[in-house]
């Protein structure tokens, strides 16, 4: 099926990437997307309605950027793990911090395991390699083949982030949920 070009403006209005081709100010793409719906026989003045409100609360919400933002020297790097190879120390630490996941998902209320994943960053540690990180993620991975039940993403990185803390490394651990894909 071929992609809604105002789907892909709205995207690019969301983005607000300064490298978009399609990239407008707010207000010129509220108008292309009036004209499109208006040609699709939306009513024009409901559509600049609703696309003036939205835009609005993406700016309130500090959602819309007009330029890309700075970079920032904290900034967290999202990436794919990869299989790495994973010391004794590692993988002891990857089952107990599977173990201890899996306790804390499901035997109790998800506050708690929050908490859990909180106090182990008070533990003495350095920020961890890539390296490491994908080691304690291999290690934790390993761990699960073992397990008799299901250890999904949410269970494998809290164990990822106690296996890492416990060999004395610092991973962020990061929850939720995206809303637009």
């Amino acid at each position: 099926m071929p992609e809604d070009p105002g789907v892909a403006e709205l995207a690019d209005l969301l983005d607000g990437a300064a490298e978009s081709p399609h990239d407008a100010p707010p207000a010129t793409a509220i108008t292309d997307l009036t004209a499109y719906w208006h040609s699709r026989g939306a009513d024009p003045a409901q559509v600049r309605t609703d696309l003036t409100a939205l835009a609005d609360d993406l700016e309130r919400a500090d959602l819309l950027h007009h330029a890309a933002p700075a970079a920032q020297p904290d900034r967290t790097e999202v990436r794919f793990a990869t299989a790495a190879p994973a010391s004794a120390a590692q993988r002891l630490a990857g089952h107990v911090g599977l173990f201890a996941a899996l306790v804390l998902l499901r035997l109790l209320p998800i506050r708690i395991a929050i908490a859990g994943a909180r106090v182990v960053t008070l533990l003495p540690g350095r920020a961890a390699l890539p390296r490491e990180a994908d080691a304690a993620f291999t290690a934790v991975r390993r761990a699960a083949r073992l397990w008799p039940g299901r250890a999904a993403c949410l269970e494998e990185s809290l164990a990822t982030h106690f296996a890492a803390a416990l060999t004395g490394r610092r991973v962020r651990w990061v929850i939720g949920a995206r809303f637009i894909p």
